[in-house]
Parts: structure tokens; sequence; C-alpha cells
């Protein structure tokens, strides 16, 4: 009776490719739009291509972001939900050169020391109406003053940071049901 090779077949993907998946993965944390919810067959599988691509994924981002491939693999933490979380670590772990620091605040006028007085004003008094925002975007919103405030005062801007440090108190304000 003739044998019968049984051999394993080889992955369809070659260890340390890119496909749209992986890309994906390491790049959003998910996989959105390839096919494979799985892309790597390990974590040792998931890091080495991490270590292959990591230069040239780093390289397609904006100032003050990073994929998440590297909060996972580089950082050992999980990918940040928010921008001023992602600027907090970065800025925890002191990853953000000065030139860097001048690109986030042009791409985040919020952080910006030459804005205008009446940017985001409406947020400056009480009686915020907070019926018009659920409690999510609420929420994103002082998230985001209260790290402008920091910001702020970290590059010694009192004045800007007093103003988000106000504006943050007006929304958790809203958000405790305060008048």
């Amino acid at each position: 009776m003739p044998r019968i090779n049984r051999r394993r077949r080889a992955s369809k993907v070659h260890t340390g490719a890119l496909t749209l998946s992986r890309r994906e993965h390491l790049v959003y944390g998910c996989v959105m739009l390839g096919d494979d919810q799985q892309p790597f067959a390990s974590e040792a599988e998931e890091r080495a291509t991490w270590l292959l691509h990591r230069e040239s994924l780093l390289a397609e981002h904006r100032p003050g972001e990073r994929p998440a491939g590297f909060y996972i693999h580089d950082l050992h933490i999980p990918r940040p939900l928010h921008w001023w979380q992602e600027l907090e670590i970065l800025l925890k772990h002191e990853l953000l050169s000065g030139e860097e620091i001048i690109a986030v605040e042009n791409l985040h006028p919020e952080l910006s020391p030459s804005q205008s007085a009446n940017f985001l004003s409406g947020y400056d008094k009480p009686g915020v109406d907070g019926r018009r925002m659920d409690q999510h975007s609420l929420e994103q919103l002082l998230g985001e003053f209260s790290f402008a405030a920091e910001w702020h005062k970290q590059r010694g801007r009192p004045e800007l940071s007093a103003r988000y440090q106000r504006r943050a108190e007006v929304i958790f304000k809203v958000l405790a049901g305060a008048p």
C-alpha cells in the first residue's frame, strides 16, 4: 500500500511579514479590515514582527502619537484611548523631543502657547449647558482640559494653566450635577 506523506503545511504567512491584519493589530491594537482576527500565532511572533517593522510603523505616526505595538512591546502597557492620555505617558517616560513638543502644540490648539483668549471661551464660566453633551463627551472634555492645564503649568504658562483649570472645574460641576 502506498504511503501518504502527511507533512505539516507551512503557514502561508512568513514569520515577520506585515500583512494587513498584522499591520492593523500593531498600529491600532486590533484588526479592523483584515480577515484574520488572530494575525499572530504567538506573542513571540507578534513581538518579532513588531521589532522587524518598528521603525517604519513609528515613522508613520503624527507627533505625540505612537502605534499600539509601541505601548504593548516597548512600554509593556495597554494603548491609551485618548490623545491626552498618550501624551501623559510619553511625557512621563520622557519620550517627546523639544521638536516633537512644538509639533504637538501646533497639532492641538488647546496646548498652543499662542492661542486666542476666545478659543473655547464658552467653557470659561459656570452654566455650561451639559444637556447638549452626553456624559462621555463631558468626561472627555474634563480629561482634555485637565491635561491642558498641567501641560501649560509644566511649560511656565500660569495664565493658560489657570484658564484650563477653570474650564475643567466647570465641566466637573456639570458632571456632578451642580448648578
